[in-house]
């Protein structure tokens, strides 16, 4: 989910398409993936009981919420790829001609 906050901040941000940022910067984002891969093993290491829900951070919801941003990613990346342009200039393209 924070991979797909990010590339929608960076891509309103810069106007570019995911697969562009990707390959601009695959270094870094291949980096920051290996340092939230290394970080959701922290819970294993320090022997935390992963079956324990606490709240509303359950594991089902973990996995429901995991699966919902792969569906997002997927389906942005068609749209980007069937449209030719970012997603953000196409949802703006959208607003505009909705008040017009």
């Amino acid at each position: 989910m924070l991979g797909f906050v990010s590339a929608i901040g960076a891509e309103a941000a810069s106007h570019t398409s995911i697969m562009t940022q990707v390959d601009n910067h695959a270094i870094l984002i291949g980096l920051a993936t290996s340092v939230f891969i290394a970080a959701s093993f922290v819970p294993i290491l320090n022997g935390s009981d992963l079956e324990a829900s606490s709240g509303i951070w359950t594991r089902a919801a973990e996995l429901k919420n995991g699966r919902w941003a792969m569906v997002g990613i997927v389906a942005w990346l068609l749209l980007e790829w069937h449209g030719g342009m970012p997603l953000s200039n196409v949802t703006w393209d959208i607003l505009v001609s909705a008040h017009q």
